[in-house]
């Protein structure tokens, strides 16, 4: 009796134990898994903050290139508008500029910044030529800004551009057509003709 009393209470503390160990295990599981959540939750906090962080530099790096390349270009503009010169010209017959010919009208006359080439745009009409030119130099400065033209019978060709104020002008490369035209003339013994078109603003 005694015996069997002891083994029921015994089994009772095994099984206690045995409940107990089981509580144990499962608060600290839970108390586990709540740190991770937790830790989880930190991390996640930390890593949009990051993203956050990123995306406003990326945002200012952008505005700072967009900003600089607005200056550049802004510069850029304005150096070519204070280099650069139009003028116009009304020019009464057909004429070539280069291997181009275009028809007796209204024209605008550009020069690069550069002054390595003259734009011949028409006003009256959608032709334009760029053509490469040479630097001429002369002691004063040109009274007037003109065009001086070529001329060989009843051909014209764009020979020079001198804008009035400066003492450089620029020279038309000729052509092999003009170059041909020219040797004709000479060995007949016959000169070209210079003649000057006004340029205006």
């Amino acid at each position: 009796m005694f015996s069997s009393d002891t083994h029921i209470q015994s089994g009772k503390t095994l099984t206690i134990q045995a409940l107990r160990q089981k509580f144990s295990r499962g608060t600290k599981l839970a108390i586990a898994k709540t740190g991770h959540s937790a830790v989880a939750q930190k991390q996640s906090s930390k890593d949009l903050k990051e993203d956050e962080m990123v995306k406003n530099m990326i945002k200012g790096a952008t505005m700072f290139l967009l900003l600089v390349t607005l200056s550049l270009v802004t510069a850029v503009v304005s150096a070519q508008a204070q280099g650069s010169r139009s003028e116009y010209a009304d020019i009464p017959f057909d004429f070539k500029a280069g291997d181009k010919e275009l028809p007796a009208g209204r024209y605008q006359v550009s020069q690069s910044t550069s002054g390595e080439a003259v734009t011949v745009r028409g006003v009256e009409n959608s032709i334009s030529v760029v053509k490469m030119t040479n630097h001429l130099v002369q002691l004063d400065p040109a009274k007037t800004s003109k065009l001086v033209f070529n001329r060989y019978g009843n051909q014209y060709f764009l020979s020079e551009v001198w804008i009035a104020g400066r003492s450089t002008g620029q020279q038309i490369r000729k052509t092999n057509a003009e170059k041909a035209i020219q040797r004709e003339l000479t060995a007949s013994r016959r000169m070209r003709e210079r003649l000057d078109i006004a340029l205006a603003r």
